[in-house]
């Protein structure tokens, strides 16, 4: 019956590119990761909660801060956008993915936690990303669209040189900040879980990688 709420702060006065990336509790196997992409001091707020089975569980946001790829438009809350936790990490469908000799089950990604890994800053703000994804007096972004396509293909590696002014990122600096709170609304009850930050993560260096890829990681 609880829901995990949860808030991603950029405190910095540059656009931040971040992955989030979710782990079921059992074997630390992934669930679902996508990049979000803070303007300065801008604050995504989402929430990890059941999906319509009662099975498994989705991440829920009625916030505007652009993601890439795009999250999907609910069907059953209105106004959110959301996308459902998968198996496939565990369960032995995908190759790629061995399966961990553990349970199959699609409610092991009811438990877990997730990661926001800084991967990079932009370097001007006036570029293509950084323009889009600032919000307007309305509060919405100015175009996702061009965010979640700048973000997921433009970018070739880690030689700068390579790619355009758009993609030009320098290393993540220690800007972000976040809070986590559990919440049972039917019982009335919520408490704050702690959050860990580590500064310095990068030795100098963006770490930026593609949306739906292991890396970057803790490793």
């Amino acid at each position: 019956g609880f829901d995990t709420v949860f808030t991603v702060t950029n405190t910095g006065a540059t656009t931040v590119v971040a992955k989030v990336r979710w782990r079921e509790a059992l074997n630390s196997r992934e669930t679902r990761d996508f990049n979000i992409v803070l303007s300065p001091f801008d604050v995504w707020t989402a929430a990890v909660t059941s999906d319509a089975s009662g099975n498994g569980a989705v991440v829920r946001t009625y916030d505007n801060t652009c993601t890439s790829p795009a999250l999907p438009t609910s069907t059953t809350a209105a106004g959110s956008r959301e996308v459902a936790f998968t198996s496939i990490a565990y369960d032995g469908t995908d190759a790629s993915f061995p399966n961990d000799k553990a349970s199959t089950a699609l409610s092991r990604v009811r438990e877990g936690y997730f990661e926001v890994i800084s991967m990079g800053q932009f370097i001007s703000e006036a570029s293509a990303v950084p323009t889009a994804a600032k919000h307007g007096a309305t509060g919405v972004p100015a175009n996702c669209t061009t965010v979640a396509n700048s973000t997921a293909v433009h970018y070739n590696g880690p030689d700068l040189a390579a790619n355009t002014a758009d993609d030009l990122i320098a290393a993540p600096g220690n800007v972000l900040k976040g809070s986590v709170s559990f919440i049972n609304v039917a019982s009335g009850q919520a408490v704050d879980a702690p959050v860990t930050a580590i500064a310095g993560f990068s030795d100098g260096q963006q770490i930026w990688d593609l949306p739906g890829n292991v890396n970057p990681d803790l490793a």
